[in-house]
């Protein structure tokens, strides 16, 4: 990762809620 970017990409965003979903079952 690059530490040098402090803002996130969407993508990079939307990756990472991604693995939490898929590691951690959501309440639904």
């Amino acid at each position: 990762m690059n530490s040098s970017n402090s803002q996130p990409r969407p993508e990079d965003t939307e990756q990472f809620l991604k693995r939490a979903n898929a590691s951690k079952p959501t309440p639904a």
